[in-house]
């Protein structure tokens, strides 16, 4: 049995494409563990974003890959490929169903972590209400969106969690890269190493 099983905990489940993962996204996700007293953040690999399809990201198990050097040994954080092991459309309420079942539900209380960007399209997910009844709606600051009036659109229950303001995203990094820029310092060494290796992006 998974030893987070054993015990009454808090979990942080914070999905994304990752395409690549970035210091924006270890900063929340450390964030939120401190703030919000979490035990464990899930960082979870989207198979297929369905708000995204226009976007072809970089196979998944490179995601994957990229994501686990990403998080490294930092022991509050792990990686879960279990949207890429499920394939298809990655639809967040049946990752958490079987999250529930995965860690039993009454004994865990599950955090969803989401940007502001991807908090205001909440509305747009698959059964975003019953989503929403299940884990708690945690939604953290990003550049060009006002936080409270993010929340203010969220079901009743979400909370808010300001973290450093940090003008990242996957998209300007793989604009970059394109330009032929430099993305040091915007993600760790070890996924921009992987990232020259496997010639992405460009």
């Amino acid at each position: 049995m998974n030893s987070l099983s054993e015990k009454k905990l808090k979990i942080g489940v914070f999905g994304a494409t990752f395409d690549p993962p970035h210091m924006g996204h270890l900063i929340a996700a450390e964030w939120a563990a401190e703030d919000l007293n979490l035990h464990q953040v899930l960082i979870i690999p989207a198979n297929l974003n369905p708000l995204k399809r226009e976007h072809r990201p970089a196979p998944p198990e490179i995601r994957l890959k990229m994501v686990e050097a990403a998080i490294g040994n930092y022991p509050q954080l792990t990686v879960d490929d279990i949207e890429i092991r499920r394939s298809g459309v990655s639809f967040m309420i049946d990752t958490i169903d079987l999250l529930r079942e995965k860690y039993t539900a009454r004994e865990n209380d599950f955090f969803l972590l989401l940007g502001a960007d991807a908090a205001a399209d909440f509305k747009l997910w698959w059964d975003y209400e019953r989503l929403a009844q299940i884990c708690t709606i945690a939604v953290f600051n990003r550049p060009g969106y006002e936080l409270e009036v993010v929340a203010a659109s969220l079901p009743a229950g979400a909370v808010t969690l300001k973290i450093p303001m940090v003008d990242i995203s996957s998209t300007s990094i793989r604009h970059r890269i394109r330009a032929g820029k430099s993305i040091r310092f915007m993600t760790p060494e070890p996924v921009r190493q992987i990232i020259e290796e496997e010639g992405l992006y460009r």
